[in-house]
This record gives C-alpha cells, structure tokens and sequence, in this order.
C-alpha cells in the first residue's frame, strides 16, 4: 500500500484505528461498492486503495463508523471523527436513524447532550437527532451551542461537493485517441456550437486536458 499522495506526493500519514489499513488520517469508504480511498488532507484528493487491501478494511470501517457516537451526514456522504483524530467519510445511502435526522430535522433537547460530551445551552438546531446514544446531525443545521460543528460541517459539505462534483459520468477519446474521464464538473461550463465540417452541432468541455470537442 502506498503512503504518500498520487496527487501532490505528500505523506498520508497513519492511524492506529483501523488496523486492517494503518494508513491515512482520513478514510473514505463505499461498503455496498467496497471501495477504500485515502483522502489527502493537503490536496483533498481521494486516493483509491489497490483491491487486495480492501474488503477487511471497509468492514472494518463500517463497524467503527456505525460505533461512533457522533456522526454528521448529507443524503450522500456521511462524516465521523475519532477522538484519536480519524475522519471516516462513508459514501453511499445514509443509515437509516441518520437518514431521518437529515429528512425529517427532528429537534431535541435532553439531559443525554451533556452524557454525550455536549453543550446543550444556547442549541438552535435542525435536523439533529440521538439514536441509541449516537448523536446525529444533518448537514445544514444551526448548532450555535456545538462547538464542533462548524468545522466538520464545513469540511462534510466540501466532501459532499467534492465526491458529487467529481464522480466520473463518462469517459471519451478525444482527437488524439486517448480515453479522457468526463465528471459532473466538467460539464459546468459546457458549450454548444455549430460543427464546422459537417451538418449538426457539436460540444465543447472544459478539461483538466485542454477543450475537448465532443
């Protein structure tokens, strides 16, 4: 297993948590897809684990994320930090007590906020809810009394967008032959013109690559 970015090239760094994978501080997993990606806390970039390392892995971070008593999630991704510093980022279907945190934005207030190690004084929140000791919160709530959730929040709603918004929806050649991957945000700045050689129109999509005509 690699340690360093295939991006940027900078340490992953370790964890002591997943033992299965010792490698990154923040994890990315799809257990209906088993995939496992470290994501590079310099560059943000998701850095896909080679096959073999993965199946244990993702049950392992499955487990973990489902014990941990805080969790924030989106309808598409899903954000728990360990106390020793680990992020899980799960990707795919919300759990289902979580699933209702985010749609329904149940609001309560009780004495288990400060058994959880929270602050309950001064919360004025939606889409909060606690499950079986678990607190979940839904991404977009105003929690003035949490003082954890700003950051994490901040950070779920990059993640949510950077896994939306780099999802590949395609892949074509372009002129040269090569096999160029299309993802959601390639298609932001879509453009449509006249071909010039022959009748009908053509596309045009910003890329990492140059323009590439479609």
């Amino acid at each position: 297993m690699y340690s360093t970015c295939l991006f940027c090239h900078s340490a992953l760094g370790t964890n002591q948590i997943v033992e299965e994978f010792p490698i990154g501080r923040r994890l990315a997993f799809d257990a209906e897809r088993g995939r496992l990606w470290v994501v590079c806390k310099r560059c943000h970039n998701w850095n896909l684990s080679p096959i073999e390392h993965r199946w244990e892995a993702v049950e392992a971070c499955e487990r973990i994320y489902r014990n941990t008593r805080i969790r924030i999630s989106t309808e598409n991704i899903g954000l728990a930090t360990l106390s020793e510093g680990l992020d899980l980022v799960r990707v795919g279907k919300p759990l289902l007590p979580e699933f209702a945190a985010w749609r329904y934005g149940a609001r309560i207030r009780s004495r288990r906020w400060r058994a959880a190690g929270l602050t309950a004084a001064g919360l004025a929140a939606t889409g909060v809810a606690m499950v079986g000791g678990t607190v979940l919160l839904a991404a977009g709530v105003a929690a003035v009394g949490l003082g954890i959730v700003p950051a994490a929040f901040s950070s779920l709603a990059w993640l949510d967008e950077k896994y939306t918004h780099d999802r590949v929806l395609t892949r074509v050649r372009d002129e040269d032959g090569h096999l160029r991957s299309l993802k959601l945000r390639h298609f932001a700045r879509l453009e449509i013109a006249m071909a010039e050689n022959q009748a009908g129109w053509k596309f045009r999509v910003a890329h990492e690559t140059g323009m590439l005509e479609l």
